[in-house]
């Protein structure tokens, strides 16, 4: 059950057309932070948190540093 809350959180954060971004940080350094974002927003929740999960992410992420950036959809056109 823990494994599929896992999977439908993860998709549902990474599903959507945003993006974390710091000028200064590391791929590791996301890993390190996404991961105890996830972990504390799964926490909130199953402690009754009237706050959606993926607020208590953004809020965890953004309190380490991260700006959360929109997407493009399409992907970028070439000059010609």
């Amino acid at each position: 059950m823990k494994y599929l809350l896992c999977l439908l959180t993860a998709g549902l954060l990474f599903g959507c057309s945003t993006r974390w971004t710091h000028p200064e940080y590391t791929p590791e350094r996301f890993e390190k932070d996404n991961r105890e974002c996830e972990d504390r927003s799964l926490e909130m929740a199953k402690k009754g948190s009237q706050r959606r999960e993926q607020e208590i992410f953004a809020t965890c992420m953004q309190g380490k540093g991260w700006t959360q950036t929109i997407q493009d959809r399409l992907p970028p056109v070439k000059p010609q």
